[in-house]
Order: structure tokens, then sequence, then C-alpha cells
């Protein structure tokens, strides 16, 4: 099995992540609770939360404006690229 191919059916090999929940806190102190599904979760190779972990372009697409609000919480993608997370 080419280990970068996508799966053509559920893994043998080992367990397969296929729902992340995520409780989110704001600046302005509300909390929100996000679960992605199992396409997302497939789609997805990476998940930053953590500026030490970014390249330089990374930390420009995590801090695209001064207001919170319009920044993402996390930067998803795979492993060719990294792609801003959704504004959740």
């Amino acid at each position: 099995m080419d280990d970068n191919a996508p799966c053509d059916g559920p893994r043998t090999d080992r367990g397969e992540v296929i729902s992340i929940t995520m409780k989110i806190q704001y600046p302005d102190g509300q909390t929100k609770t996000v679960t992605y599904d199992e396409d997302w979760c497939f789609e997805t190779g990476a998940i930053l939360l953590a500026e030490s972990c970014m390249t330089e372009e990374q930390k420009a697409q995590f801090h695209k404006s001064d207001d919170w609000r319009e920044n993402p919480t996390f930067l998803n993608g795979n492993a060719d690229t990294n792609v801003a997370g959704p504004i959740v």
C-alpha cells in the first residue's frame, strides 16, 4: 500500500481518525464546540495549533488581521501545503 495514496476503504494496518471535536475559547470569553466529520479528517494531514510549528508563510496566514474574529483558529492541510483553517 502506498502510504501517500488515498485509501479505498477502511484501514487494516492501524486505527483511523473518523471524527475530531474541538472546544474553542475566544478572546471575548465565549466558547464553541465544533466537530469535523470523516471526510474532513480524511483530507486533513496536519492540524497546526502552535506558531512554533509554523513556517513564516503559515504564520502570515495565521495572523491575517488585527481583529481576532478574522483570524483562523488553526491551520490545517496536507503534507504538500497547509492552508488556513476555517474561522469557527
